[in-house]
C-alpha cells in the first residue's frame, strides 16, 4: 500500500487457510477508522473505503499451533498467545489516546489560547480610552483650528507623506496621499500664494507668490510644479512623469538605463517627501502644538503581545497539526482547520488593530478633545448636504471649509452645494474651482502620482527574460484511483 500513486477509493482483502485462524484484526493507523472484519465459515472477509495514499496497513492474526502440526520446526515460541493479545491491547489504547489527543486535548488547548485575546483586548482598550465620553454624531460648524492641511493630518492624525506615500504598499493614515496634496494646493489658492485659472483648452495653475510660505509648502510645490510657474493641472508632477513604454519592448541591452531611471524616480521622489515632511514636523513645533499622543506603557505592550502571541501559537498550531493529521495519519481533522484558520484571521486582526498604537501611540486626553472637535467638524462635511438653512447660515468660513473638505474627501458634496447655494467667495479663483468642477480634474491628475510611482518601481526591477518555455516532467493517471505499485 506504500507504492500507492492516489487515494484507493476501495480496498478488500480475503484471508483464507485450511484451518482458520482464531482471531484476525485489521490495522490502518492511528487516527483511520479501522474497517470491521467479518467471518464466514474459514474465509476472512475485509473491505475498506478511502484510503489515504501511501498508506500502511497491517493484518494481524493467530492460529492454533495444532494447525501447524506437520510444519517443519522453524523455532517457534510454544506459547505467543499472551504476546498478542497484549500486542493488540497496546494498539488499541495507543489509538484511544491518539484520537483523545488530536480530537478534544490539542483543540481544546488552542481553543484555551483563543479566549484571552478578546479579553486582552478589552483590558487595552480599557487602558487606552479616555475615560471622559463624548457625544456622537455631534457637529462642528467651523475649523476647530486654522492650520495647513500637512500640519492638521501630522499633529492631529499622526499621518504624514511618507506613511501614506504610493509607494509603499503597507503604508496607512486617515489621509490619502493624493487628498494631501490637493488641499495643501488649494489651501495655497485660499491664502493666494497660487492662482487657479482657466487656460485654452484645461485649467492651470500659477505661483503668484512664495513670500510667506512654511519650507514644507516651497518643497511642496518643487514637487508639483518642478521649477515651472505656471504649469497645467494635468501636467502636475513633471519631474516624475514616467509611462511603462519605459520598459515595454526592451532589450536586454536595454536593462542597466531601465533599472537606472527607475532608481533615480524612486530615490528623488522619496527623498523629495522626506524633506517635506522634516519641514512639516519643523512646523508643528514652530506652531508649539504640543503632542497629542503618548507611547504605550509597559502594560499595555504586554497585552497587545499576549494578543498576538495566542492568535499566532494557535494558528501556526492549528495549521501544522491539521496538516501533520492528514499527511501522515490521512486524518481531515475540521476542527484543527477551523481553528488554525480562526487563529490567522485573530492574527490578522490583532495586527491591524494594534499597528495605529504601536506607531503612534495613543491619544492624551488632550489629544482626545482636539480628536474630537474635528471628527464634530468631519461629521458636519458629511452631512452637509442635509443642512438646513440655518445651520447653512451658521457656517463663515466657506474658503477654509473647502480647502478641509477636499482633505477629508468630502470636496464633491462641499462644492456642489457651493454652487446650488450660489455661495461666493472673496477669492475669485475658488469661485471659478467651484462654478467649473476643477476638483474632478485636480483629483485625477493628483492621483496620477500612483501610475509614475508604480512604473519608477517596476523600472528600478526590470530584468528582460532570457527564455521563456517550462520543462516536462513525469505524471502518474489517475482515474477511479491510485495504482498501488506493490501488486
Amino acid at each position: 500500500m506504500t507504492d500507492s500513486t492516489g487515494d484507493i477509493k476501495e480496498i478488500e482483502f480475503k484471508v483464507s487457510s485450511d484451518t482458520p485462524a482464531e482471531k484476525l484484526y485489521f490495522h490502518a493507523g492511528q487516527l483511520l477508522r479501522d474497517s470491521s472484519v467479518e467471518k464466514a465459515n474459514n474465509l476472512y472477509h475485509v473491505k475498506m473505503k478511502d484510503l489515504p495514499r501511501k498508506r500502511q496497513i497491517e493484518l494481524h492474526a493467530y492460529w492454533p499451533r495444532s494447525a501447524f502440526a506437520g510444519a517443519p520446526d522453524q523455532g517457534l515460541e510454544e506459547e505467543r498467545l499472551t504476546d498478542f493479545n497484549r500486542i493488540e491491547s497496546n494498539i488499541a489504547t495507543e489509538k484511544a489516546q491518539s484520537e483523545i489527543m488530536m480530537k478534544w486535548v490539542f483543540p481544546i488547548i488552542f481553543m484555551s489560547l483563543l479566549l484571552p485575546i478578546p479579553i486582552f483586548y478589552r483590558m487595552f482598550r480599557q487602558s487606552t480610552s479616555i475615560k471622559k465620553v463624548f457625544p456622537k454624531d455631534h457637529r462642528l460648524y467651523e475649523p476647530p483650528m486654522d492650520l495647513p492641511p500637512m500640519v492638521l493630518a501630522e499633529a492631529v492624525y499622526s499621518t504624514s507623506l511618507e506613511e501614506v506615500n504610493p509607494l509603499n504598499k503597507s503604508g496607512f493614515g486617515k489621509f490619502t496621499f493624493e487628498r494631501l496634496i490637493q488641499a495643501t494646493l488649494l489651501d495655497l489658492v485660499d491664502r493666494g500664494h497660487l492662482s487657479i485659472f482657466q487656460g485654452d483648452e484645461e485649467p492651470y495653475l500659477r505661483i503668484i507668490s512664495e513670500k510667506g510660505l512654511s519650507n514644507f509648502e516651497k518643497e511642496c510645490l518643487r514637487m508639483t510644479l518642478s521649477n515651472k510657474k505656471e504649469l497645467a493641472i494635468s501636467d502636475l508632477f513633471p519631474d516624475y512623469q514616467v509611462s511603462s513604454g519605459l520598459y515595454h519592448g526592451a532589450k536586454k541591452s536595454d536593462e542597466k538605463h531601465i533599472r537606472e531611471t527607475g532608481s533615480r524616480l524612486k530615490r528623488s521622489f522619496e527623498r523629495r517627501l522626506q524633506r517635506i515632511q522634516s519641514c512639516v514636523k519643523d512646523k508643528v513645533h514652530v506652531l508649539r502644538i504640543p503632542s497629542y499622543y503618548r507611547p504605550l506603557t509597559s502594560e499595555e505592550r504586554r497585552l497587545a503581545l499576549g494578543m498576538r502571541v495566542c492568535s499566532a501559537i494557535t494558528a501556526l498550531g492549528g495549521l501544522l497539526f491539521f496538516y501533520y493529521s492528514w499527511q501522515t495519519h490521512g486524518f481531515f481533522s475540521v476542527p484543527f482547520l477551523i481553528l488554525g484558520l480562526t487563529g490567522l484571521g485573530s492574527s490578522f486582526w490583532v495586527h491591524f488593530a494594534m499597528r495605529g498604537a504601536y506607531r503612534d501611540g495613543v491619544l492624551t486626553e488632550e489629544g482626545a478633545e482636539i480628536f474630537y472637535l474635528w471628527t464634530s467638524f468631519e461629521n458636519m462635511l458629511r452631512d452637509i448636504a442635509h443642512l438646513d438653512q440655518a445651520e447653512l447660515e451658521s457656517i463663515v468660513v466657506w474658503n477654509r471649509l473647502l480647502v478641509y473638505a477636499t482633505l477629508f474627501g468630502y470636496a464633491k458634496k462641499v462644492s456642489k452645494l457651493m454652487k446650488v447655494r450660489h455661495i461666493q467667495l472673496e477669492n475669485p479663483d475658488l469661485n471659478l474651482y467651484i462654478a467649473y468642477g476643477w476638483h474632478t480634474q485636480f483629483h485625477a491628475s493628483t492621483a496620477q502620482i500612483k501610475q509614475y510611482t508604480a512604473v519608477a518601481n517596476t523600472a528600478s526591477n526590470y530584468s528582460v527574460s532570457s527564455g521563456s518555455g517550462s520543462s516536462g516532467g513525469g505524471f502518474s493517471g489517475g482515474g477511479g484511483g491510485g495504482s498501488i505499485g506493490a501488486f
